[in-house]
Parts: C-alpha cells; sequence; structure tokens
C-alpha cells in the first residue's frame, strides 16, 4: 500500500514539473509573439520617404553610386561629374536608335543659346547627324571639374562608322559650363532633369 501512494506522489511530482515546463514554455512563447509583432508593425507606418538616385553602370563607366535625391545632391562631385558625363555622351553620340529621344533630354538640360547651336548643327547640311548611314561612337577620357567652379572639361575619342566600317576616327575636347536652376518643369519633363541641370555654354575642338 506505502509503494502505491510512493508511487502515485511520484506521478504527481511528475505531472506538476511538466506543467510547470509547459507554463514556463507559454510564458516564453507569448512573449517572443509580442516582439515579433511589435518588430513587424515598426516596419509599416514609414515616418518619412525619402528618394535616392541611383547611378548604375554602363559602356563608360564601372560603378554604382546611390546618393539621396536632396537639396546638397547638386553639391555633390560626383553626382555633378555624372550629369556633364551623361550630357556629353548625349550630345556627341549618334547610333539612329534613341538619338530624338537623347536630344529632347539634351534640350532640357541647355539654356536657349546652347540649344539653338546645337540643333543649327545637327540641321547642317554636311553634318554627321543628318546622314541616317552614319553612327558615332564615343569614347570618355577624362572628365574633370575645375574646383570651386561650374566648368568642366571632357576629352574623348569619337568614332565616326558607316555600318561597320570605321571611316573616321579622332579625339575632342568639351569645355563647359553649367548650373542649377528653379526653373520649373513640365512633370512628363521631370524624369529627364530633376536636378534642373542647365549647361550654359559649351565649345568643342579636335585635340592631338
Amino acid at each position: 500500500m506505502f509503494e502505491r501512494v510512493s508511487s502515485t506522489l511520484k506521478l504527481l511530482r511528475i505531472e506538476n514539473n511538466f506543467l510547470k515546463v509547459l507554463y514556463v514554455g507559454n510564458i516564453i512563447q507569448f512573449f517572443i509573439i509580442v516582439i515579433l509583432i511589435i518588430c513587424t508593425i515598426s516596419l509599416f507606418p514609414l515616418k518619412e520617404k525619402v528618394p535616392y538616385l541611383v547611378y548604375f553602370s554602363n559602356a563608360q563607366t564601372s560603378f554604382v553610386s546611390v546618393r539621396k535625391a536632396d537639396s546638397s545632391i547638386t553639391e555633390d562631385e560626383a553626382v555633378r561629374l555624372g550629369l556633364v558625363m551623361s550630357y556629353v555622351i548625349n550630345r556627341e553620340t549618334k547610333n539612329n536608335i534613341d538619338d530624338k529621344k537623347r536630344h529632347e533630354k539634351i534640350r532640357l538640360q541647355s539654356s536657349r543659346d546652347v540649344w539653338k547651336n546645337f540643333t543649327s548643327i545637327v540641321k547642317a547640311k554636311n553634318s554627321i547627324f543628318s546622314r541616317e548611314s552614319l553612327t558615332r561612337e564615343l569614347n570618355l577620357h577624362n572628365i574633370h571639374i575645375v574646383p570651386g567652379t561650374n566648368i568642366a572639361q571632357v576629352d574623348y575619342t569619337a568614332t565616326v562608322k558607316n555600318k561597320e566600317k570605321v571611316i573616321s576616327k579622332g579625339n575632342f575636347r568639351v569645355v563647359l559650363q553649367f548650373r542649377f536652376t528653379k526653373k520649373k518643369l513640365k512633370i512628363k519633363d521631370i524624369p529627364n532633369n530633376f536636378t534642373s541641370f542647365e549647361v550654359i555654354r559649351y565649345d568643342v575642338s579636335k585635340i592631338l
């Protein structure tokens, strides 16, 4: 009889210990669930939406840059170099594919006089831009902005082809001056010039 009572007491102790373990486990699980819920909720109500500018690599560049698109963007040397480089490539390249699209971007990024000069070059009788059979590829060598100014120098090699045949190749230097304006753009034009970058002087010369 005493053995039965002892055995029963042992079973009760084991059962009580098991219930305690379950109880503690439930409490720990509850706190984990609460913490997960709080963490999940904190991800949704974003208090501030901050736009970022992303530069992807292309044929002329081999880097990817991510920068906050705020007012300090116009003071960032890497961004200014990127804008200058993009302007020269869009202006001096001819591929007979997206020329009109690039020229529209040039228009939005040029002062009235600079744009007028460019259109006269494009429409000239013997201009490469007026000959559909020709293409022009650029290879940039040097991009430099004079410290403390908005004056940039870009050196490049231009290769003119008739289909796949190279008919001319030369080295050129562009000296341009730019600024950041506060002019208002149409909504459809913002993607092409959301920094209000504007070239106010553009000179190109052939070099050895």
